[in-house]
């Protein structure tokens, strides 16, 4: 008997198998090909959207530093706007108190210049005339004086908020830019 002869339905068979191993291999290369692509995508996905988050996470971040920047920027010019208010003060009361002691220590010398001149009279009649004249005199001085201490004030009244009016017209420009945009 021979051996190689094959029964008649094993060609058919075989021919059966290579075709389903055939097709197999196909639909597994077609499902690796398209896992393949598939993966790669959301892989490209994926990286995208990192990358967008990490843009945004810079530019967040760069936004804060900006934002603390300004706010320290905004604060040191406070802090500046208040020792200059305070410098301001300062000289100012020094200049007022020196016009009143200047004041005083006029006064003290027109006193005892006056009081002289009425222990030097020598009527009645002189002594009227000398107290109608110092009257006067200290009514004018009184009233001069008054005024240039009044506008030294108002001087130093507007010097010394200037800085700080400054920095409230700051922080209304920053209030009012978000909301005008």
């Amino acid at each position: 008997m021979n051996a190689t002869r094959k029964a008649p339905g094993a060609a058919k068979a075989t021919e059966n198998a290579t075709a389903a191993m055939k097709a197999g291999k196909e639909t597994l290369e077609t499902a690796v090909k398209v896992g393949v692509e598939a993966a790669s995508k959301n892989y490209e996905q994926a990286v995208a959207a990192t990358k967008e988050q990490v843009e945004a996470a810079v530019k967040a971040g760069a936004d804060m530093f900006k934002g603390y920047e300004d706010v320290a920027a905004f604060g040191k010019d406070n802090l500046d706007a208040f020792m200059s208010t305070g410098t301001l003060l300062a000289e100012g009361l020094r200049d007022l108190n020196k016009a009143w002691f200047d004041l005083a220590q006029d006064s003290l010398e027109r006193n005892a210049a006056a009081t002289k001149a009425v222990f030097e009279c020598k009527s009645v009649n002189e002594f009227a005339d000398m107290q109608n004249d110092l009257m006067k005199e200290n009514l004018d001085t009184i009233v001069a004086e008054g005024r240039k201490i009044s506008d030294m004030s108002m001087k130093l009244a507007e010097d010394v908020s200037a800085p700080l009016n400054s920095r409230v017209a700051a922080a209304m420009d920053k209030v009012a830019k978000p909301l005008a945009a």
